[in-house]
């Protein structure tokens, strides 16, 4: 480890590398401050969890609600208060992340492996719009921190330290289960020694006890979160639409050239450990060992899970944010790699620029979709809706009057664009419960009431007695359309 690296912390914020990172943090509260976009409704729904603080949820841990409750008592609740998480996490995800290379590598790797981040087009759109992700990827980044710092320390201390980030990551997304069993089979590979200590049980038992609250949530309700991540994978057999999207959102969502090299070094790498495996025999000089089993260790968190992941998306309908933290791992692989030869340097600079114009055009799609084209202007109509309906609601809406509806995303958009902010239903259309709001409240106890419903389509309501039409909602949005409808009626009931 070069004498650079044992500078202290304060100082790193100073330098050069420290000085891009805070005026690239300015550009994002300045821009977030700016951005006019409405929440979309998954935003509105975690919200809406944030109001009823939990330790687990129907489809989530708690960590996203947990921080945007804190964020919205600090600035209220805004569509810049949900958010705002989002950028402080992004900030302190590239500031350790640059800290880590800093520290382990070298000044060189430390300023690619920021400008990489930077500008990773996936990573970018997770800067503004706040769901599970941001806060999951900080995690699943201040574990690679704190793993290497065990790996050089072994001791107690960092132990801890590496319990809680795993532990406080299993709390944001079920995928941090894959960092916790990843890392031990590298411990089972390369350090069976480190395996069999205390320090590392340690760490274990740190992270399972802080899980341990969100799995006994989970024993309460019926295993609900696991039977909905079990969901994900009934989606069997893509389209070639499907597939095509998933690719290309790969190469274009991490960065083209980037993808590329991470394979190309991958296949080439797995030889080497192989050998080495086989013989014992070091590959490097005694003072790059350490750098080595952090290689060892990225290498186990990105091309072991990514290998699985990719041919399994023929098979699988997969979103392309769920291999994103093993993409996480595979730029710092690639870029630990990158500078051993200048022609590697420069396609990762290339990565780095291509990536840098997809970036520009992300931040410029919320305010000017006209310059992008229909199509790919209909990736925002996911945020587009709640403020007119909610609009429309306002009008027949008085307090008092239970609103009822007819899914999450308009249930979740209205308590938090309605002034009142009211605690909203939801039909329940089958015995099992398929959103929060199931959780939260049976839309059986409004038998009878007079209820206000929001509802898709036109047509009436089978489960309102006297139903009166007080309005239509439409919104359009290049060439994709909403349509809910409101009605006030009393409440009979939804046939199961």
């Amino acid at each position: 480890m070069e004498e650079l690296s044992k500078r202290r912390f304060f100082d790193f914020l100073t330098s050069k590398e420290g000085f891009f990172l805070w005026l690239y943090s300015m550009f994002l509260v300045l821009y977030l401050s700016e951005l006019g976009l409405p929440l979309s409704y998954d935003e509105a729904y975690y919200w809406d969890w944030s109001r009823h603080l939990d330790f687990g949820y129907y489809s989530k841990p708690p960590m996203v609600a947990w921080i945007i409750a804190l964020k919205t008592l600090m600035f209220g609740n805004t569509e810049f208060a949900v958010r705002i998480g989002a950028v402080l996490l992004r900030i302190l995800s590239l500031l350790l992340s640059m800290w880590f290379f800093y520290r382990c590598f070298d000044r060189l790797r430390a300023r690619l492996i920021l400008f990489s981040l930077c500008f990773t087009p996936i990573l970018v759109v997770y800067s503004f719009i706040m769901t599970i992700d941001p806060p999951f990827f900080f995690f699943w980044i201040t574990s690679h921190v704190f793993s290497a710092y065990f790996l050089e320390k072994r001791n107690t201390f960092s132990a801890v330290f590496l319990g809680l980030s795993i532990g406080f990551g299993l709390l944001t997304k079920q995928t941090m289960v894959a960092f916790l069993v990843l890392f031990l089979l590298y411990l089972f590979f390369f350090e069976r020694n480190l395996l069999k200590t205390k320090q590392n049980l340690l760490w274990i038992v740190i992270a399972l006890m802080l899980f341990l609250p969100n799995l006994w949530w989970n024993l309460k309700h019926g295993l609900v979160m696991i039977k909905h991540t079990e969901e994900h994978f009934l989606r069997l057999y893509p389209s070639l639409k499907a597939i095509a999207k998933f690719s290309l959102g790969m190469f274009f969502g991490y960065g083209p050239i980037l993808v590329l090299l991470f394979f190309y070094f991958s296949f080439r790498y797995a030889k080497i450990l192989m050998k080495y495996y086989k013989t014992k025999r070091l590959p490097v000089q005694d003072d790059r060992i350490f750098q080595f089993q952090l290689l060892n260790f990225l290498y186990f968190l990105s091309f072991l899970p990514i290998l699985v992941l990719v041919p399994l998306s023929l098979i699988f309908q997969m979103n392309i944010n769920w291999i994103a933290p093993f993409f996480i791992s595979a730029q710092f692989f690639t870029v630990a790699l990158a500078v051993n030869r200048k022609s590697y340097l420069r396609l990762v600079i290339l990565n780095i620029f291509i990536s840098f114009l997809i970036s520009l055009a992300i931040f410029v799609l919320p305010k000017k979709p006209d310059l992008f084209g229909k199509e790919i202007a209909k990736v925002l109509f996911k945020f587009q809706g709640g403020r007119e309906l909610a609009q429309a609601v306002e009008r027949h809406y008085r307090g008092g009057i239970p609103i009822l509806t007819s899914g999450r995303d308009s249930a979740s958009w209205l308590a938090f664009y309605l002034k009142e902010n009211p605690r909203v239903f939801v039909i329940k259309e089958k015995e099992a419960p398929e959103n929060q709001y199931h959780l939260w409240r049976d839309a059986d106890t409004l038998k009878g009431k007079e209820v206000l419903l929001v509802k898709k389509w036109t047509d009436q309501p089978t489960y309102l007695q006297n139903p009166s039409h007080l309005g239509t909602v439409e919104v359009e949005f290049y060439g994709k359309k909403r349509v809910y409808t409101v009605w006030k009626g009393i409440y009979v009931g939804e046939d199961k």
